[in-house]
């Protein structure tokens, strides 16, 4: 699902909660970036990758912090959401409960829709047509048989205006989908000779990767959202991973050389998974099975310290099915 929530601490460290599709509850454990810090600020953020959105939905500021070193006191975060809209969050820090509070999620959950501006025109010409029907109806006519024909007229006429109406609000696909089928008095042109049994068309090649494919996306700083160069480039890749389908899928995610080692753990991960996510969202259907997974700061491609861009990064790699690797 696309639509998930996501911590932020300090104005710089992301970390996601839990994607919004089902009942889940989770504790988090956040901790101080530097040495003696005196406060916190906690950022809960409502993410929808398909719709590149990213609204606030809570904030809370632990102030002030017990005296430490960076990585201590540990703050638990614990959101416990029931599956549809209530979200509800709590704070602790050394055992001791700092806050707790009840949201709605119902605003940013719920679905938009739209209408087609035709659908609001059947009212009006409902309207017009029983207006018309029944003011024929009280004019005097000559006869039975005219007033017979006046009758059929408006009928057809009525009939005629929904069904352009009704052509209006039909989407361009099925609109040449309909034309394209063949009526009931209209036989098909089999191009056989009657009472042979058609052949059956013969399906087109799949194609066969014979050398790995290697795509690569970048982040920026302790961040798992997807920048708008990846997602055009991601978009972009659809096409190439549809077409071989046969092929193995491996996403590896991959962070810069400083933080924790669980902090780069998590920081990767979270980027190959929101990479997969989005992939699907875009329509790529996996038919082998996918590795996604996230390596740290294990596989840098550079030591050097003015270039850890580098780093933060994901790998798509297209592995040909009959690779031994």
């Amino acid at each position: 699902m696309s639509k998930f929530l996501t911590v932020e601490v300090e104005h710089s460290h992301y970390t996601r909660i839990f994607t919004l599709d089902h009942l889940k509850k989770v504790t988090l454990s956040l901790t101080t970036l530097v040495d003696y810090q005196k406060k916190a600020e906690i950022k809960i953020f409502f993410v929808d990758d398909v719709l590149d959105r990213k609204e606030l939905v809570y904030t809370y500021l632990v102030d002030p912090l017990p005296r430490a070193k960076a990585g201590e006191p540990q703050i638990l975060l614990t959101a416990d959401f029931d599956g549809r809209y209530a979200l509800k969050l709590s704070f602790s820090l050394e055992g001791r409960e700092l806050n707790a509070v009840s949201l709605s999620l119902r605003k940013y959950l719920r679905e938009k829709i739209s209408l087609s501006p035709w659908l609001l025109l059947f009212p009006a010409v409902l309207l017009l047509a029983g207006a018309a029907f029944f003011l024929l109806r009280s004019c005097p006519v000559r006869s039975t048989r005219e007033s017979g024909l006046i009758e059929r007229t408006v009928e057809r006429t009525v009939e005629r205006t929904v069904e352009r109406n009704v052509e209006k609000t039909v989407e361009p696909d099925q609109a040449s989908e309909a034309a394209a089928e063949p009526t009931d008095t209209e036989e098909p042109d089999s191009g056989i000779e009657s009472g042979k049994a058609a052949e059956p068309a013969e399906q087109p090649e799949r194609a066969v990767l014979s050398e790995p494919i290697e795509r690569t996306i970048y982040f920026t700083p302790d961040s798992t959202v997807l920048t708008e160069e990846a997602r055009r480039e991601l978009s972009g890749m659809v096409e190439l991973l549809n077409t071989y389908r046969e092929a193995r899928i491996e996403i590896s995610g991959h962070c810069a050389l400083f933080g924790t080692e669980m902090g780069r753990a998590e920081i990767s991960r979270l980027r190959a998974e929101n990479t997969a996510a989005y992939l699907r969202s875009r329509g790529w259907q996996a038919e082998t099975s996918t590795l996604v997974e996230g390596l740290g700061g294990s596989r840098p491609i550079t030591m050097d310290e003015e270039e850890q861009y580098l780093n933060r990064r994901v790998e798509i790699t297209l592995v040909p099915a009959d690779s031994g690797n």
